[in-house]
């Protein structure tokens, strides 16, 4: 059992964010489902029972989203990277990677890993507090292949003379 990990739960904002936007479905969703009982026209019609279920299925996935906030987190321990979230749980060993890039999709960073065979192995995605801490950490265990790569293309431009 490791006693050197670190532990990063989700960033704040991230959690503002979900836990209004989970809210407000979890409150319209109920609303739908009370205004279709109360004015909907008869317990038993299609049209009440399909909204009530849709308004169900809303609610149930604004409660998931929530529990998912509430589960997540980032463990780093002295061999290894942990993301833990709602339905499932990765583990990657720092000894088996080659390295790592960040990459940026739609706003979102993520890390990249990448296994001494230069497949991708995995994305953590950096969405949690302390990012400067983790960052550290990732950099002093494993190389960042985004920099090795960009160091030969600079000093092949600035052998470049037509390049000034």
């Amino acid at each position: 059992m490791d006693t050197d990990i670190k532990v990063f739960r989700v960033s704040k904002g991230n959690k503002v964010l979900v836990y209004v936007c989970c809210a407000l479905l979890i409150v319209g969703c109920a609303s739908l489902i009370f205004y279709q009982l109360l004015w909907g026209g008869g317990v038993y019609s299609v049209k009440v029972i399909s909204l009530s279920l849709l308004g169900l299925a809303g609610g149930a996935l604004g409660v998931c989203g929530i529990i998912s906030v509430l589960k997540s987190r980032l463990e780093l321990l002295s061999d290894r990277i942990r993301v833990v979230g709602m339905l499932k749980n990765k583990e990657y060993s720092v000894v088996g990677l080659k390295g790592f890039r960040v990459r940026r999709i739609q706003g979102v960073t993520f890390v990249e890993l990448i296994s001494a065979s230069g497949k991708k192995v995995g994305n953590v995605e950096l969405n949690y507090d302390g990012i400067d801490e983790i960052g550290r950490w990732i950099e002093s265990k494993l190389e960042n292949l985004d920099i090795k790569d960009l160091n030969p293309e600079v000093a092949e431009i600035l052998k470049d003379a037509t390049l000034g």
